[in-house]
């Protein structure tokens, strides 16, 4: 056993390391959805994970194509609705642009992503 193997962190690091071929790096971002499409993540192939929680208290809905609508995207319920891709289960799509857009008003939603370093 390696002494380094302690140090807190490590495990995932190495689980990374091997699982996607070098360290990753979170990054959090909040941002504005208005009642027309926003973007919402930009386009990223390092990109192997992302989440999206809508924290308004109106639903809102995301899509993968910049024409969305609130009638033909994924629903995200209001007060913490949410959705993710995980290059494991998306495959590539999880490094593509991302567009959300609120129902009725605008709000803030939290986005998290985890890149390749």
């Amino acid at each position: 056993m390696e002494p380094q193997e302690d140090i807190q962190g490590r495990t995932a690091a190495v689980f990374a390391r091997n699982r996607f071929g070098g360290p990753t790096r979170p990054a959090e971002s909040r941002v504005n959805v208005g009642t027309s499409v926003t973007p919402l993540i930009g386009n990223n192939p390092r990109r192997v994970f992302w989440m999206a929680v809508n924290r308004t208290p109106n639903e809102g809905a995301l899509g993968l194509d910049p024409t969305l609508t609130f009638a033909n995207g994924i629903l995200l319920g209001p007060n913490g609705g949410f959705a993710s891709m995980a290059v494991e289960e998306d495959g590539e799509a999880v490094g593509y642009a991302v567009f959300a857009i609120q129902n009725i008003a605008g709000g803030t939603w939290y986005v998290l992503e985890v890149m390749q370093v």
